[in-house]
């Protein structure tokens, strides 16, 4: 024989417990989804800078053998050399020449100049009597006959 229960329920409350598990569990889901999308813990590093010499070795290496020479010679990167927070702001063509405890070999497929200064503009030569401040004149058109 079949018995069938039947209660008289309207409606079926949660415990606290539930709701607190929840909660964690949304926190938790929050936290990982952080961490995985900003690449890591490394970036919560609370007892100073992170030592990342090798990193940028690694992307000049790669700087170097896909001959970008922008991203060797020109883009700035900020090393941490050591736990003490040494950083130096330099980008990988003065990281292998002066930073050789680095292990960077320099790179023979790109040849990095040094920037030249803009060219300054010429002034014209200043008249005799003329003051620094005062534009020159313009000399007058020959009279019309």
């Amino acid at each position: 024989m079949k018995r069938k229960f039947i209660m008289n329920k309207k409606a079926q409350g949660l415990s606290i417990t539930s709701v607190v598990l929840a909660i964690l569990a949304v926190v938790v889901i929050v936290i990982l989804f952080f961490v995985i999308t900003q690449g890591g813990f490394g970036k919560f590093n609370i007892f100073g800078g992170k030592v990342n010499v090798q990193d940028h070795v690694t992307s000049c290496q790669v700087a170097c053998t896909t001959n970008s020479y922008f991203d060797y010679c020109e883009k700035i990167r900020t090393v941490v050399f050591d736990d003490k927070d040494e950083k130096k702001n330099i980008t990988c063509d003065k990281l292998s020449k002066d930073f050789s405890k680095a292990g960077l070999a320099t790179c023979g497929s790109i040849t990095c100049t040094t920037p030249q200064p803009p060219a300054q503009p010429q002034q014209p030569a200043q008249q005799p009597g003329q003051d620094a401040e005062t534009p020159p004149v313009p000399p007058l058109p020959p009279p019309s006959q």
